[in-house]
């Protein structure tokens, strides 16, 4: 194997992880910073390696600081759109060619916000509803019933992945919670890290993930950047009413540890929507017994004793579609159950046979 950069080749510790499994199975290793082939055996040649692999982490981290103050700056000085699907009520226009020569010959040209004369009326309808006392399901459903496009069903080239068919919850929510239609445009609510993939295999590397900033390190700039459906009275009101209605709010970070084993595989036949996993702790079993302790070898005759054994708790695997809970009905739905369930046990066990079937001459 020969590698040209060592550098763009292991990044951190990888060599470190990788060299003794291309040396144990006889794997040859050429690299033209240390003459040749690295010598398992030379410990120069270990350190060098070793060298190019903080080196490179050392760059990318240089990488991502450059960006990210480049963005903050963009975001706090221009008015252009930084990238993204709009948000519901707003629609990307043109806004020139793009600054950098470079980038300009190849045809990428400038965009920012303006209002969509079809929606913007929607999302002050919602503030409004919300001001009035309306809920969140509440105002979904009203929208639903009235025949108003969700954000999917509205532009579904952008929101492919998401279930056309009404408004969700999470959708009424995310409007009121977004302060780009005060006008302001607000950058970095999230930030990447990167975890372990496997904490017991380092060699297996990284994954990145996304997690929410805290409010005060957002990148707003002092100054409207796009035109605002909202008014500020109207907006204010929204958020005092959330802001008392969510209270501090509670945070969970533990990831769910139960062996689902229909995972993402199993789809509600009325709704067509992908069910999730549920579990049950059910109630714990008392066994009754009658024992006679005196002898082990022969019977006694003794009158025998009463004894109760108290077993475990048992745990059912469940998997739901409950439709109402996180979006609204729409009227073709209108007769889907509240809940949806189906047993794990009731399919694996008919898929333990016609997996044996495929094993069968």
């Amino acid at each position: 194997m020969v590698i040209g950069e060592p550098a763009r080749a292991f990044y951190g510790p990888q060599f470190a992880l990788t060299f003794p499994v291309l040396t144990h199975y006889g794997v040859g290793l050429w690299v033209p910073e240390v003459g040749g082939a690295v010598d398992p055996g030379f410990e120069a040649h270990d350190l060098v390696m070793t060298l190019f692999g903080g080196m490179s982490k050392g760059e990318r981290a240089r990488i991502q600081v450059r960006v990210r103050t480049a963005m903050s700056a963009l975001a706090q000085d221009t008015a252009r759109y930084l990238g993204g699907r709009p948000p519901y009520g707003y629609r990307l226009v043109d806004a020139g060619p793009h600054p950098n020569p470079a980038k300009a010959n190849l045809g990428q040209r400038l965009h920012r916000l303006e209002p969509d004369l079809a929606t913007s009326s929607v999302v002050e309808r919602i503030y409004r509803m919300y001001t009035d006392g309306a809920g969140l399901r509440y105002i979904a459903q009203q929208l639903t019933d009235d025949g108003v496009p969700s954000p999917s069903q509205y532009d579904p080239a952008r929101n492919r992945h998401r279930d056309p068919r009404g408004w969700s919850h999470s959708a009424i929510r995310a409007i009121l919670d977004n302060p780009t239609y005060r006008g302001i445009r607000v950058w970095g609510k999230q930030e990447k890290y990167e975890v372990l993939v496997n904490p017991d295999d380092v060699a297996a590397g990284y994954e990145t993930r996304m997690r929410w900033r805290d409010e005060s390190d957002w990148i707003a700039p002092d100054h409207r950047t796009d035109e605002a459906l909202i008014p500020d009275g109207l907006a204010e009101a929204v958020r005092l009413r959330a802001q008392a209605r969510r209270g501090p709010g509670l945070v969970c970070s533990r990831e769910s540890t139960m062996p689902y084993a229909l995972r993402g595989l199993l789809f509600c036949a009325a709704c067509g929507r992908r069910m999730q996993g549920a579990a049950r702790v059910g109630k714990r079993t008392t066994r009754i017994l009658y024992r006679c302790e005196l002898g082990k070898s022969r019977s006694c005759g003794r009158r025998m004793q009463g004894a109760a054994r108290v077993g475990k708790r048992t745990t059912r695997i469940l998997y739901r579609c409950e439709l109402g809970k996180s979006r609204s009905v729409p009227t073709d739905l209108s007769d889907h159950p509240r809940t949806v369930y189906l047993r794990e046990d009731e399919v694996t066990a008919r898929l333990d046979e016609w997996i044996a079937t495929l094993a069968d001459p």
